[in-house]
């Protein structure tokens, strides 16, 4: 059975310092030969000397280091996208406009609406669309409205009703009716001759 005592880097600060400086948790405990049981199995009859020239052999396989790891696109670009929400005054200097997605000007978009004029409209699908007009419904006049699906239309419409006058209702199944149906019961009519037709 196992020896266990208080981790001793603990005992010289308080709790709310010691976990910052040393890193130690004040009540984990560890076992007490953890520094000293390698000593104690070693011997000097285990212990044996690298002759010189295995050492000098294994200088000359040394592999050559590896490059500095470059992250996919995908992952700088969205560090772009995060920094610009924040610091969108560094717009000037940023070098990833082209590689953005619907996705990330969505974001952009409804963080910083005046960013607009950088944005790649065709880049935005109809999922795209629904949350930044729910979000942002200045946008309507870029809004290729043919990209919205019947799931796209349902969640704007619980947003922003006032839409239903671009609403294509035939590509509203049941199931689209319903939810939305659930939040606006106005579009009653709409929906019962959708689904008729």
């Amino acid at each position: 059975m196992q020896k266990y005592r208080i981790n001793p880097a603990a005992r010289e600060l308080p709790f709310w310092l010691s976990c910052g400086r040393t890193g130690a948790k004040p009540y984990r405990l560890f076992p007490a030969h953890r520094h000293t049981h390698r000593r104690q199995n070693m011997t000097k009859s285990t212990r044996q000397a690298v002759p010189s020239d295995a050492a000098s052999s294994r200088k000359g396989d040394a592999k050559p280091r590896k490059k500095a790891r470059r992250f996919p696109i995908s992952w700088r670009k969205w560090n772009w996208v995060e920094h610009l929400i924040a610091h969108p005054e560094d717009a000037s200097v940023c070098p990833w406009w082209s590689f953005f997605d619907g996705g990330d000007w969505r974001s952009l978009l409804a963080a910083h609406p005046e960013l607009a004029d950088r944005c790649d409209w065709s880049k935005l699908e109809g999922w795209d669309w629904s949350h930044l007009l729910a979000a942002r419904p200045e946008f309507a006049d870029w809004c290729d409205w043919s990209k919205l699906s019947g799931g796209n239309w349902s969640e704007l419409l619980q947003e922003r009703p006032k839409f239903a006058k671009h609403c294509d209702w035939s590509k509203l199944d049941k199931g689209d009716c319903s939810r939305l149906l659930w939040w606006r019961p106005q579009f009653i009519r709409k929906c019962n001759g959708a689904i008729r037709g």
